[in-house]
């Protein structure tokens, strides 16, 4: 079967992805009703790893607005307290990666590429470039594949809020996402 990364958007699909975040994050999962809020917000947040019709992972980026970019970039806003009202849903240039998720079974380097590729794809479709990408990596694991792709340390775990290290990329050209991955 083939291996596709798509919008998620229906409830249904949701909920899947939700409870495969849930699987893979325990606690340190955005709670549903958080997610659902940003969601309901940002509809194109959620991307979805499929083989098939089955979904086996996914990602969340979300649109922020420069405030909330600017309290997220130094530490002050955890992850948990992002409303939906620090989304932006057209036009921004600054985003948070919020959760990268594959189900266990499911996990292969081709898996996390292909849903990396759909992360790149949606940044070229919504960006305004440049672009500025925060993420939080909450393993060494994560903080790894997140600086293979140009991520750079911004704040060590003591410096935020989520007592997590936080990277950004900064995305100048289309070039820079095509890069990212080859």
């Amino acid at each position: 079967m083939s291996i596709h990364t798509q919008a998620i958007t229906t409830e249904e699909v949701f909920h899947q992805l939700d409870e495969l975040y849930h699987q893979c994050f325990g606690e340190a999962s955005v709670p549903t009703a958080v997610l659902q809020s940003w969601y309901h917000t940002y509809p194109q947040g959620l991307i979805g790893l499929f083989e098939g019709p089955r979904l086996i992972g996914g990602l969340s980026i979300w649109a922020l607005q420069e405030q909330a970019y600017l309290r997220f970039a130094s530490g002050q806003l955890p992850e948990k307290q992002l409303a939906a009202t620090d989304l932006q849903p057209q036009g921004s240039q600054w985003f948070y990666l919020s959760e990268i998720a594959i189900a266990p079974p499911e996990r292969h380097k081709t898996r996390l590429m292909a849903l990396l590729r759909g992360l790149i794809d949606h940044l070229q479709q919504q960006a305004i470039l440049p672009a500025q990408v925060l993420a939080l990596a909450y393993s060494p694991e994560g903080f790894r594949v997140m600086s293979k792709l140009g991520f750079s340390p911004l704040l060590e775990a003591s410096q935020t809020a989520d007592r997590q290290a936080l990277l950004r990329w900064d995305i100048h050209t289309a070039r820079t996402l095509s890069d990212a991955l080859s």
